[in-house]
């Protein structure tokens, strides 16, 4: 009897331990409720604690990153900050491009009416032909302030067209006078430009060559205003080529030689050489 007593009592020790009936299952949770964490679940990370991949590299989570970036966006690229740096302004600037010129406004002209046909010309129209709207308009206000007619205004318009004849074969002769002017010019350039020690004599074929490459390459248009203009350039402006030819092709040799006779080149092209003034 003490033996069964016995087995009772360690019978009932072991159902205290956690024997027993399997406890029932914890019910579904409601609308709205987090599910219970299971038991095997590991727990969730406290705030402030650093999330490491299976590799031991941080997980940094998608919204930390994007504010990251926003900062350095925000901040700006060092490279870029220092290419956008304006440069220092040029004072007194000699190629006269500095503050941009005050525009200006152009008023469109004024429409024009329907005008009348033209009634046949009058006397005094007949006789002002061939003058200028300026000498014509002299004439009228002439003949109105000292009552000229007949003979005298005839006599008068005469000597306003001689006036003006006279004023043209003026303005002709000056239109002469300034194209020999300029020849004698560029045969003064010519010559200094030849006798220059650093550019002229033996280095002359070859320093034009090397000028013209270099308006070929880094100023077409310069050399298209030039060509249409028919201009010479000053010594000063040759010399200032040929240096910078000199920096811009150290190592490479031009073509020596004197240039071709004049009978082998062709008019057009020797007409559209701007440096051609240097080349007879």
């Amino acid at each position: 009897m003490l033996s069964s007593m016995l087995k009772i009592l360690m019978d009932k020790a072991d159902d205290d331990k956690g024997g027993g009936a399997p406890k029932a299952d914890a019910p579904p949770p409601k609308p709205g409720e987090q599910p219970p964490p299971k038991k095997d679940d590991p727990p969730a990370p406290a705030a402030g604690d650093k999330q490491y991949d299976e590799l031991g590299y941080e997980i940094i989570p998608k919204k930390a990153a994007d504010q990251k970036e926003g900062e350095k966006t925000k901040e700006g690229d060092p490279k870029e900050k220092a290419a956008s740096k304006e440069p220092e302004k040029v004072e007194n600037p000699a190629t006269g491009y500095g503050d941009k010129p005050p525009e200006v406004v152009e008023e469109p002209p004024p429409k024009k009416a329907d005008e009348p046909p033209k009634p046949p010309p009058t006397d005094l129209e007949k006789k002002l032909e061939g003058l200028h709207s300026s000498f014509a308009n002299q004439v009228k206000q002439q003949m109105t302030e000292l009552d000229l007619k007949g003979e005298q205004l005839d006599k008068f318009i005469a000597f306003k067209k001689q006036e003006q004849k006279d004023l043209e074969t003026f303005i002709q002769n000056q239109e002469t006078e300034n194209k020999r002017q300029e020849k004698i010019r560029n045969q003064k350039w010519d010559k200094e430009l030849r006798d220059d020690p650093a550019f002229g004599g033996d280095k002359f074929p070859t320093n034009l060559t090397r000028t013209e490459k270099i308006l070929d390459q880094y100023g077409p248009e310069f050399k298209k205003e030039l060509t249409d203009a028919k201009q010479m350039l000053r010594p000063s402006v040759m010399r200032m080529l040929a240096r910078i030819a000199d920096d811009v092709y150290p190592d490479r040799q031009m073509v020596h030689g004197d240039p071709p006779a004049p009978e082998q080149n062709d008019k057009d092209d020797k007409a559209d050489n701007p440096l051609s003034f240097y080349t007879n």
